[in-house]
């Protein structure tokens, strides 16, 4: 497994980095890429998304409560809707992609 830790405000799109690796004839794992990230948790329509902060550029994910044991619930996201969180997850390559959440906290507000 390789881990990336990207500078704040980098990012690193994992569709197209799966693209990328598809590309140059291997077979990539998109269950494997997992992201830690912080930013203000929103809630839109019946989901959720997560607006990442200390970006160069705005950038939004749609997030999903996880579905492995001890992952946080609808109910738990929806708790802090509107507040600065750090999360964990799995990207899920469906639709334009999302990240679906293993581990979600408040953050401090730095």
């Amino acid at each position: 497994m390789l881990t990336v830790t990207l500078k704040p405000g980098a990012w690193v799109d994992p569709a197209r980095m799966l693209q990328v690796i598809r590309d140059a004839g291997f077979t990539p794992v998109p269950e494997e890429v997992r992201l830690v990230v912080t930013g203000t948790l929103s809630k839109q329509g019946d989901g959720f998304v997560l607006a990442l902060d200390r970006m160069q550029s705005p950038l939004v994910l749609s997030c999903v409560a996880g579905s492995v044991p001890g992952a946080p619930d609808s109910a738990a996201l929806a708790a802090l809707a509107g507040r600065r969180v750090e999360t964990e997850g799995s990207w899920a390559a469906v639709g334009t992609g999302r990240l679906e959440l293993t581990a979600i906290n408040a953050a401090d507000s730095k």
